[in-house]
């Protein structure tokens, strides 16, 4: 069986694309990954100063999509069409021309919304659209419990929440738990969006803490930073593996309207560390009540006392255990990937 995915590849670098390398080199034998690329055209990027849209640019990166589409489709073992998406007005559009492509050269339709539908869907053309592909699909993906919810009340089609996942060889080797709290890390995109001013405004406060952010850098951060705050720009998986080695608590402050399940988060808590996140997207479904602490979007205060909470070396020692065992029982590839292989073995009517 071949499945096509239709993914935003890099560059630039975003969730979707970093998601759907990693599935490719973890999926079975029988299951090949072939890539349709959606990615920006244009100099576009996902979030900070450049995520204007440019209307000639997306048409004409739509119509290489549906192109690319139809060129893959006419391998005959391409059997599912997987859509990966934020449940934005533009890409639902785009998506409905390619359920068509796909349903129409006998294709089963698969879309994955990556994103928190309910902070996405925000007017009504945005509502219609979504009921429209929701329905047009042959079966749903979603990130988290406000998506599902949300999903459900509006389209009848199967449903199944299958979160992002760390590769194996990810847990196997943690943070030690040290006795002094002296580095705290983000990492993502360093914008507005992204949460990047709380934490430095939390850094402030800290004098005695180092923060290091990692990831491209928006204008004005480096500015506004004070001298505690390292900015490392973008770097690679490994310097970042490195960086989650050496540090002592994982901030996620983001407030991103296309947030959905984030994969930097998970990679923390796979590494053991304590986070500091916000109330959004899947953050609390991820963290709990003990695996660090969840704070209102733009809440500062509380993102300060949790941190200072956090001084005390029993506290993160639980949360570090709490959070290792979260992902290796429900974020692991192990997990994870037999529920994609489920749902495309569903759609096509073959036994489980």
């Amino acid at each position: 069986m071949k499945v096509a995915l239709l993914v935003p590849l890099p560059p630039p670098m975003g969730g979707i694309g970093t998601w759907a390398l990693r599935l490719k080199k973890v999926m079975p034998k029988d299951c090949e990954v072939v890539f349709v690329n959606e990615g920006l055209v244009g100099g576009r990027e996902f979030f900070g100063e450049k995520a204007k849209k440019n209307l000639f640019d997306e048409i004409k990166r739509c119509l290489r999509i549906w192109r690319d589409l139809k060129h893959t489709l006419e391998d005959k073992d391409v059997a599912v069409v997987h859509s990966n998406i934020p449940a934005v007005p533009g890409g639902m559009l785009r998506e409905l021309v390619c359920v068509h492509i796909a349903h129409s050269r006998k294709r089963k339709f698969v879309v994955h919304y990556h994103s928190t539908v309910s902070s996405s869907v925000s007017s009504r053309l945005s509502d219609f659209l979504l009921r429209r592909l929701s329905d047009a699909a042959d079966e749903i993906i979603v990130l988290n419990e406000k998506s599902r919810d949300f999903v459900a009340a509006r389209s009848e089609t199967p449903i199944r929440l299958i979160p992002n996942f760390v590769s194996g060889n990810e847990l196997d080797e943690h943070i030690e738990v040290r006795p002094t709290l002296a580095n705290a890390l983000y990492v993502g995109g360093v914008c507005e969006e992204k949460g990047i001013y709380d934490y430095l405004e939390v850094a402030k406060r800290f004098p005695d803490i180092t923060f290091t952010a990692i990831g491209k850098i928006e204008e004005g951060v480096v500015e506004a930073a004070p001298s505690n705050v390292v900015l490392t720009g973008p770097q690679s998986h490994d310097a970042v593996h490195e960086a989650l080695m050496k540090s002592d608590v994982f901030f996620f402050l983001s407030h991103y309207v296309h947030e959905g399940f984030s994969v930097a988060l998970t990679e923390a808590m796979a590494a053991g560390l304590p986070c500091v996140v916000t109330d959004w997207a899947a953050n609390k479904d991820m963290i709990g009540n003990d695996g660090g602490v969840v704070v209102s979007v733009g809440d500062v205060d509380a993102a300060a006392s949790g941190l200072e909470s956090m001084r005390l070396v029993e506290r993160r020692e639980a949360m570090s255990r709490r959070n290792i065992d979260k992902v290796r029982a429900a974020y692991s590839q192990d997990k994870v990937v037999p529920q994609y292989l489920a749902v495309y073995r569903e759609v096509l009517g073959l036994a489980h």
